[in-house]
């Protein structure tokens, strides 16, 4: 393995979770590995990276060979992770079925090598998920050719011909959704109409969820663009009710379901459709809570960051100032304070934005200055100068009001 960069390890140390680091103390103190367990504890405890830091409080044989020792550390811990998440992600299993099938074929064991494709098998009935489907029919010509079984081989050849077509019409819908994409953002018209479908047979569609979720973001896209929002969520719902009644699909894309839940949300705001924007939204909550295992993730950081905003927007949106603002102070500022360093830095200024509307318009002049403040050394650190303005005349709006409260 190459040299990762000085703070990788790090970086990989202070993004696991408790259960993960709980595994992996526990894989590592079962094993005469006490060196690397060593390095761990001290990067753990660190707040910042220093590599003379710890340089100084290693034991001497451990640092003697660092780079190596960390790297190996790195390998380690991967190694931990993969094994904890094996159990309940969908994805590794598949990997190490593979991993599991190469194993036993080398070791002559075909028909044992055979069996460990089962999974494939019942993900496939179930998803017929193009890579897979590929991955299984090739491991099984692998087979086959060492059996001399030709004819079988032949029907083989036909199966991953045909899923190599259906690959290509995935290639072209792909494109076509980036192109529709780009074109909405620049405000361009494209040549082709909403009922764009690149000439596919609909059988290949309607057998394949995953190019039946393209299908309906190209038609939500190019109505979208004619200016057609109604049109536009009805196929934004069908992705939806798709990926609600799958649940092997979404064990496979585990960030699909949020995703369309929050397209749900941002079409049904924008027709002011009140019903559905405020089930839109318990579906999202619903769905963060159902996320245990990568609850203290970067990534699911942000989507609470989604959920919160759109939240608020809605309580704005509706004049539910005294709601929005407890909603702050009960639920959004204390998983701030904690969550905040997961987020990506330009994403915070959003939530802060949010709270000094809401703590404006609910009259609340502690909380409006306090989070005026920190809002504004975040818009002087990251250049937001068009929102720094904003909250300038906010400030005077809030002095102006004030004053006439009194």
């Amino acid at each position: 393995m190459s040299n990762q960069p000085n703070n990788s390890l790090f970086k990989l140390i202070h993004s696991m979770e408790k259960n993960e680091l709980v595994y992996f103390k526990r894989e590592i103190n079962s094993t005469d590995q006490n060196q690397y367990l060593i390095i761990f504890n001290i990067l753990l405890k660190m707040k910042t990276y220093s590599e003379k830091e710890l340089f100084k409080l290693l034991p001497r044989s451990t640092s003697k060979n660092l780079s190596r020792n960390k790297n190996y550390l790195y390998n380690l811990i991967l190694k931990s992770l993969r094994n904890y998440h094996a159990e309940g992600d969908l994805r590794i299993q598949i990997h190490n079925r593979i991993i599991d099938f190469h194993l036993l074929y080398h070791k002559g064991l075909k028909k044992e090598a055979l069996k460990r494709l089962k999974l494939l098998k019942k993900v496939i009935d179930e998803t017929n998920n193009l890579e897979i489907q590929l991955i299984n029919q090739k491991l099984k010509y692998q087979i086959n050719q060492e059996k001399n079984e030709y004819e079988t081989n032949i029907e083989l050849s036909e199966k991953i011909n045909t899923i190599v077509l259906q690959l290509k019409t995935w290639c072209e819908m792909i494109n076509h959704v980036s192109i529709l994409k780009v074109k909405t953002e620049q405000g361009l018209k494209t040549e082709t109409d909403n009922k764009h479908s690149l000439s596919v047979d609909p059988e290949i569609v309607n057998n394949n969820i995953d190019l039946q979720l393209l299908r309906n973001t190209i038609n939500a896209l190019s109505y979208r663009q004619e200016g057609n929002y109604l049109e536009a969520y009805q196929y934004i719902k069908q992705s939806k009710d798709l990926i609600v009644n799958n649940k092997t699909f979404q064990d496979l894309n585990p960030q699909s379901l949020y995703k369309t839940l929050s397209n749900n949300y941002l079409f049904s705001s924008h027709l002011e459709l009140k019903e559905d924007c405020i089930e839109n939204l318990k579906d999202m909550e619903i769905n963060l809570n159902l996320n245990n295992r990568y609850k203290n993730s970067p990534v699911t950081a942000k989507k609470w960051l989604t959920f919160y905003s759109n939240s608020l927007a809605e309580m704005m949106r509706n004049k539910k100032f005294d709601e929005g603002a407890k909603f702050i102070i009960d639920q959004i500022s204390p998983w701030f304070v904690k969550e905040k360093e997961k987020l990506p830095f330009n994403t915070r200024g959003q939530i802060n934005y949010f709270f000094l509307i809401c703590f404006f318009f609910d009259n609340q002049e502690k909380l409006f200055n306090k989070f005026l403040e920190s809002f504004t050394v975040y818009c002087q650190k990251s250049k937001e100068f068009e929102w720094l303005f904003a909250i300038q005349i906010m400030q005077l709006q809030f002095e102006y009001q004030k004053s006439n409260w009194k």
